[in-house]
């Protein structure tokens, strides 16, 4: 089951690019709480949960995800 939550993390993605943003939240809220999620994609996961937030004009809690996915991943922050 290691790719169900990578799985759901690429749908949020694609949510997002397609501007669905309130089911890219929800598919990476999912995919954040599953425990299989490597450390590189828990780190992506978490910044583009981040620009969701943004999106939603939730400030706080972008800067909160970023700031985990930066902790999780230093070069998540490197373009």
């Amino acid at each position: 089951k290691p790719d169900h939550a990578l799985a759901l993390a690429a749908r949020g993605f694609a949510r997002l690019q397609l501007g669905d943003d309130v089911g890219a939240g929800v598919d990476l809220d999912a995919a954040l709480k599953l425990e299989d999620l490597p450390v590189e994609t828990r780190a992506w996961a978490l910044t583009t949960r981040a620009r969701v937030k943004h999106a939603v004009c939730d400030f706080a809690s972008a800067i909160v995800d970023s700031t985990e996915a930066v902790r999780l991943n230093p070069r998540t922050s490197q373009g």
